[in-house]
């Protein structure tokens, strides 16, 4: 066969790959395929930009993509024609290829023409090596880009904290230390262990000069505990030589009444009920009414602590003690009668205070009995009587502190001089003031 019907049958076979529609793949395979004939490298053909305004290096989308050949980019001419033009196109593509070393893209094309199982055959090992280096360079930039802002984070820190320079490391520390075990793991700080340790008591004798206040300093314990552990009811009536009890932590005795439970009971004292079963040393909650119990940490009633201290009510006024409380005489019959009050007597405008803190409930002027006459309601179920005034300085429903002043003595009423008559009233029955007064 001699060269040129070698050529003849070569150009067949282009021109009936170059027709058919249906065959993407062949024809890129055809046209990306090394040519040449009977060995010798086919004749050189014009730049295929001076023909097509291709730029050298520049392969159709379709065929990297594999796209339909019918499309065309950028003035290429469609596959399929038949024409002298589009012939010629095609080999000066092909050979512009060959000529400039367009190599770069014949592992995609021939991806594309053949399948990736052709190709991976017929890749290169430089194209190999070259896919590797990207990819190697991506993943470090992608890595660099990454990892910036934690570096900054660690090396620079928050712009906005300012550290002073002696206390820089006590700062940082302080954020990377807990305060305790319980910061690590979320929970609550338990209660103090004291609160758990077993109540222990001793004995003390009174010595001359001892108070309640100072046997508190002296043993770390508040007045409370000791009025508690020893039924103190008046603080004034305590005598040398009486034997008092010491416990070893602060608590109140509580005798348990009728439908308590040792969660109310450690509810009303702000304790827990652990606390008060190894306070007791209890194996079980299960009490029983008249049971004393040792509360832990529990602190007195003010009102009642003041009362027992002496410090809950103060003199209304300064004047001259002329009659107590209970019976005596009535000085206009002479019939011994009860007197409810005591009477303090002074000159006619004398300034008068309030005993306690409280609220004025009631104000009266009678012609008889207590003449002007102001009744003040406190906590703790006590009332104070102040009578025989000659003018009031409050109104009903106002608020008065101890000391405040409510009134001016006088002599209205069933009286014999000036004087002021004051009563306590403790849950709707008159006391004695004397037990109360400081």
């Amino acid at each position: 066969m001699t060269s040129i019907q070698h050529q003849k049958i070569e150009r067949r076979k282009r021109d009936r790959i170059l027709q058919s529609r249906d065959a993407p793949a062949v024809w890129t395979q055809a046209l990306l395929a090394p040519q040449s004939v009977g060995g010798q490298r086919a004749r050189r053909a014009p730049r295929a930009s001076q023909a097509t305004g291709w730029s050298p290096g520049h392969v159709p989308d379709y065929v990297l993509s594999g796209q339909n050949l019918l499309k065309s980019d950028e003035g290429l001419p469609h596959p399929a024609e038949k024409s002298p033009t589009t012939q010629r196109t095609v080999r000066q593509y092909r050979t512009r290829r060959s000529r400039d070393g367009i190599d770069l893209w014949s592992p995609l094309a021939r991806l594309v023409g053949q399948g990736v199982d052709s190709a991976v055959a017929v890749v290169r090992p430089a194209d190999l090596s070259l896919a590797a280096a990207a990819v190697a360079v991506i993943f470090l930039l992608k890595l660099l880009l990454s990892a910036t802002p934690m570096v900054n984070q660690m090396v620079i820190g928050p712009e906005s904290v300012t550290l002073p320079g002696a206390d820089r490391r006590a700062v940082l520390y302080s954020h990377l230390e807990p305060k305790n075990e319980y910061d690590v793991i979320g929970e609550k700080a338990p209660a103090p262990a004291s609160q758990f340790q077993r109540l222990k008591v001793r004995q003390y004798t009174l010595q001359p000069g001892d108070t309640l206040s100072g046997m508190a300093a002296r043993f770390g314990l508040s007045m409370d505990t000791l009025v508690s552990f020893n039924q103190i009811q008046d603080v004034r009536r305590m005598q040398v030589g009486e034997v008092y009890r010491i416990p070893n932590r602060d608590g109140l005795l509580y005798s348990v009444h009728r439908g308590d439970s040792l969660s109310s009971i450690a509810a009303a004292y702000g304790t827990s009920v652990n606390a008060i079963l190894d306070a007791n040393d209890l194996v079980t909650s299960t009490i029983q009414v008249g049971q004393t119990l040792f509360v832990p940490g529990a602190r007195m009633n003010p009102t009642e602590l003041k009362l027992i201290l002496g410090e809950l009510f103060v003199y209304p006024v300064s004047g001259r003690y002329t009659s107590g409380f209970g019976m005596r005489n009535d000085p206009f019959t002479g019939i011994r009668r009860f007197h409810n009050g005591i009477d303090l007597a002074n000159r006619v405008g004398t300034q008068v205070h309030a005993a306690m803190p409280g609220v004025v409930a009631h104000i009266e002027t009678q012609f008889g009995n207590y003449g002007k006459f102001i009744i003040i309601k406190h906590k703790g179920g006590f009332q104070t009587l102040y009578g025989h005034l000659s003018a009031f300085e409050v109104h009903t429903g106002q608020y008065v502190s101890q000391g405040d002043v409510i009134g001016k003595m006088g002599n209205t009423g069933r009286s014999t001089g000036p004087h002021l008559h004051f009563s306590i009233i403790k849950d709707g029955t008159f006391v004695d003031p004397l037990h109360y007064l400081h």
